[in-house]
């Protein structure tokens, strides 16, 4: 059984003149997932180390907790967004800060992405309701208003892309597309009032994969394609999460829910899946996280085989060897560019792991772990638990299944 919010948007693509043709159907692919077979991998599996970033501590730039804070990788450096927006260059050195909190020209009270669009950094701030443009130093430019609270954007192809998540108006959970010089040329998707309590903030909505951008939202399980045909979007459906007799019936939103907590309790108490987040698309898989009732769990789906393995712990063997961690929350640490997975870890994570590990062996095996791992070792003598957190960069391996 189909969920509700596909009956809906697909619907509203129909009426948009957006249906599928025989061609475009076929991109169409579903990738089943049986959240109730389960396994562990071995991080070997999937990655390969390619080098450790520990990124420089002072004053200027210290990050707070590093599952709430947001990395942006570019090819010469790294946006990390956290108590302050700071750039940091490949090794780890700290360069400059870009903007602060405030309700000044260029200030931020809340702050979603901070991305390169054009040579400059653009950041959405929520609670103003704004566009804040700084210059390549970091510097403020201009600033531009549009009158709602945006959850999430992306600059792509000369467009800037607004998802607003879940507003009590016509805002609601609705595409916005506006052109280089933010005027509004196109908006897609409604939810229906009655669907207001699913206002959970998503950790990822896009993700650009090679000439083509995936859109996502926690509460669908569809991932879509956006696509510039002519001088107009593009929408449908490209992956479909099939859970099979999993999958959450149409008469379930047909109860009362007050909010959002209320939703995700019920949900919990159910066999169906829910709570789509994250995503990373590389040419041989698809990573996506999920939740079934109360554990969450990653499914990485083989695009050759067109299967799918359900994860629910990662066994280490590449840094804290012998140590298992959940696969969910490692993957929201996960942040991907040019085919690599940039891992981002507290440094109190890090020692509280090492010293773990450290226990668990024997003297002889602490030695040859340390010849093996110099750069790792090194570290764990260095470093302090108040740092600012550590990046693991991993090549991204073909999983197959």
């Amino acid at each position: 059984m189909k969920l509700n919010l596909f009956l809906l948007f697909t619907t509203f693509l129909l009426l948009n003149a957006c249906q599928l043709d025989k061609k475009n159907a076929k991109m169409l692919e579903y990738i089943k997932i049986d959240p109730t077979k389960t396994k562990n991998l071995k991080r070997s599996e999937l990655f390969s180390l390619n080098k450790i970033i520990h990124l420089e501590t002072q004053p200027k730039s210290v990050i707070g907790d590093a599952f709430w804070a947001d990395l942006v990788i570019y090819e010469d450096f790294i946006v990390v967004s956290s108590n302050t927006v700071s750039l940091y260059d490949k090794t780890g050195c700290f360069l400059y800060n870009i903007g602060k909190k405030g309700k000044g020209p260029g200030e931020y009270l809340s702050k979603s992405k901070i991305l390169l669009c054009n040579n400059r950094f653009r950041m959405l701030d929520r609670t103003q309701q704004k566009f804040i443009d700084y210059n390549i130093n970091g510097d403020f430019k201009e600033e531009h208003h549009f009158g709602m609270y945006g959850q999430s954007f992306i600059c792509w192809n000369d467009f800037n892309i607004v998802y607003t998540g879940t507003e009590q108006n016509e805002h609601n959970k609705r595409l916005f597309f506006y052109n280089d010089k933010f005027e509004l040329i196109d908006s897609y998707f409604s939810l229906k009032e009655k669907y207001h309590y699913m206002s959970a903030i998503d950790k990822t909505n896009f993700f650009i994969y090679q000439d083509s951008l995936r859109f996502l939202n926690a509460f669908d399980y569809q991932i879509y394609d956006v696509n510039i045909e002519r001088n107009s979007f593009k929408i449908q459906p490209r992956y479909y999460l099939d859970f099979g007799r999993h999958e959450i019936p149409k008469s379930f939103f047909e109860q009362d829910f007050n909010d959002v907590r209320e939703y995700v309790l019920a949900l919990e108490q159910t066999n169906y899946a829910h709570r789509i987040s994250g995503f990373i698309e590389s040419s041989d898989n698809v990573l996506v996280g999920f939740k079934y009732k109360k554990s969450l769990y990653l499914a990485i789906y083989c695009k050759h085989s067109q299967k799918t393995v359900v994860v629910d712990q990662i066994y280490d063997d590449l840094i804290f060897y012998g140590l298992n961690f959940p696969s969910f929350s490692e993957f929201m640490s996960y942040y991907y560019f040019d085919n690599q997975v940039y891992f981002f870890i507290d440094s109190y994570r890090f020692l509280d792991n090492m010293k773990k590990m450290k226990e668990k062996m024997s003297n002889n095996e602490w030695k040859n772990y340390k010849a093996n791992n110099p750069e790792i070792a090194k570290l764990y003598n260095k470093i302090d638990k108040n740092d600012n957190p550590i990046i693991f960069v991993f090549d991204l391996k073909p999983l197959k299944i």
